[in-house]
């Protein structure tokens, strides 16, 4: 008969458990009321991974329906075959029918609950179901418990005691010491045992005996010794750091999961596991420097760090906020909105400096980064601080338009303080401008660019000296910028052949 579990939150939630695969294969021979070991919080965890689709309204009354059917079904069992089955010696059946009975009504319990939205309904739901799939199993074999499933006789004390032993000595010696509780005798005999295929596997059973203990350090210095089987190795390091993450002990949890150097998935999804932890403990910093551990899941790992940048965000820290969001490296167009974002909010608080120094960062969207920069151009403008307003402009270097205008009105205002020498030094800003346009409309092999720069400043220096008396001349009839910008662009055009030849 064959027999398939549902893979489902509550599955994956016991796949963190390191005795999965020996509790469902024990499910068929051996007889318990709970296989394997999933807390509430090992579910909600898996559940957050999973893609399952919840129950409608009317799909969970119709399980009430069906769940109640079901517990008159298995309490007639427990009735008809259990108890005849108990007289003749069989009383593990009537235990197991009996089992079905609870799960049964811990499921109808669970889709009552979640019909009322209440979350812990669907982990009563699932983890009734899966037990029943165990006893499904156990029932499968319609053995005793004492019987072994591929053989035809029961096993007897007597013939079990005349089979002779095939165990070396070496490791009857240590199943000597872990029945006198000698664990440290155990580790020194197992590490002279020369063949792997004994050794390794004793080191695991010795791991486990001291994860009983609750001897969480000296089982990963055990299971560290397993240098072939590495499945099995990183599936007990995960049980270790499973152990200190329901103890609250995050930081051991880390340093135990970062012994993982093939199953990088696992590592990296209990890593997100102890990051979201961090974060909802609203410990930003370490939530940060946990993420930043995933080497291979850039998705979720720079989402995650949007979120804190986020928090931050909410904090009004902002200075925080992009440290922490120029950690990203692939995801450039978030990155760059919220950079935007974080400018914003240091120039609603008047903090323009700060805000010309966030919105730097940005590197590739140039439109609204070159908007915003001219929006600072015009703050320090009107607060008559020329010389601010000066440098942000010349910030801009895409777009011309934006870049010319607001530099003949920058000298225009500097004319009426009579300052010529700052108004000299914006109209060779203006040419300096349109002498690199006209070099990138020509086509100049950009490997040329370091050598044309230098001549570049000297012809606009030129230029600008050449044409200051007719800009001062147009400054005279009021601003009027078009006429201040004519004989510099007039100028420059004539002479652009001494840099393009």
């Amino acid at each position: 008969m064959s027999i398939k579990i549902e893979k489902n939150a509550y599955y994956d939630a016991f796949e963190y458990d390191y005795e999965k695969k020996c509790s469902i294969e024990e499910a068929t021979t051996q007889l318990c009321f709970h296989y394997g070991k999933v807390t509430y919080k090992k579910f909600i965890d898996a559940k957050k991974l999973s893609k399952d689709e919840p129950d409608g309204n009317i799909q969970t009354i119709l399980g009430i329906v069906w769940a109640s059917a079901e517990t008159i079904y298995h309490l007639s069992r427990t009735i008809f075959i259990g108890i005849p089955k108990a007289v003749k010696g069989q009383t593990e059946i009537l235990q197991c029918h009996a089992f079905y009975v609870l799960r049964d009504i811990q499921e109808i319990v669970g889709r009552i609950k979640f019909l009322f939205n209440d979350p812990n309904g669907l982990y009563l739901i699932q983890e009734s179901q899966f037990q029943k799939k165990c006893y499904d199993m156990f029932l499968s074999n319609s053995i005793p418990v004492n019987k072994e499933p591929t053989s035809p006789k029961p096993n007897s004390s007597s013939q079990a005691s005349s089979k002779p032993s095939h165990k070396s000595k070496e490791h009857q010696e240590v199943e000597a010491c872990f029945q006198c509780n000698d664990l440290s005798e155990a580790h020194k005999i197992i590490k002279n045992i020369s063949n792997e295929k004994i050794k390794e596997p004793l080191f695991v059973k010795l791991a486990e005996e001291y994860f009983k203990k609750d001897d969480l350090k000296n089982a990963l210095r055990v299971i560290k010794e397993i240098w072939h089987d590495h499945k099995t190795k990183e599936r007990f390091i995960v049980k270790l750091a499973e152990a200190h993450y329901e103890n609250d002990d995050l930081e051991d949890a880390l340093r135990v999961i970062k012994e993982i150097c093939h199953d990088h998935k696992s590592k990296e999804q209990f890593i997100v596991r102890l990051a979201e932890a961090h974060y909802e403990n609203d410990d930003l910093e370490d939530a940060l420097r946990v993420i930043k551990e995933i080497c291979l899941d850039h998705v979720t790992k720079e989402q995650f760090i949007v979120r804190l940048a986020e928090a931050y965000y909410e904090k009004d820290d902002l200075e925080d906020a992009l440290r922490v969001i120029k950690e990203i490296c692939l995801d450039h167009e978030t990155k760059e909105l919220f950079l935007g974002k974080l400018a914003e909010a240091h120039y609603r608080k008047n903090d323009l400096g700060k805000a010309l120094k966030v919105i730097k960062e940005i590197c590739l969207d140039h439109q609204p980064k070159e908007l915003f920069l001219a929006k600072l151009t015009q703050a320090y403008y009107r607060k008559n601080d020329l010389d601010n307003a000066l440098e942000v402009i010349k910030e801009i270097t895409h777009d011309g338009v934006i870049r010319a205008n607001w530099l003949i009105s920058i000298a225009y205002s500097f004319y009426g303080l009579g300052n010529k020498g700052r108004v000299q030094q914006v109209i060779c800003e203006i040419v300096k401008g349109i002498l690199i346009k006209l070099v990138v409309e020509s086509k100049t092999p950009q490997n040329n660019y370091s050598e044309i720069m230098p001549r570049i400043v000297s012809l606009s220096k030129k230029i600008s000296d050449d044409c200051f008396d007719q800009v001062a001349e147009s400054f005279k009839g009021g601003y009027k910028p078009d006429d201040a910008l004519n004989p510099i662009r007039q100028n420059t055009s004539k002479r652009i052949h001494e840099l393009i030849k």
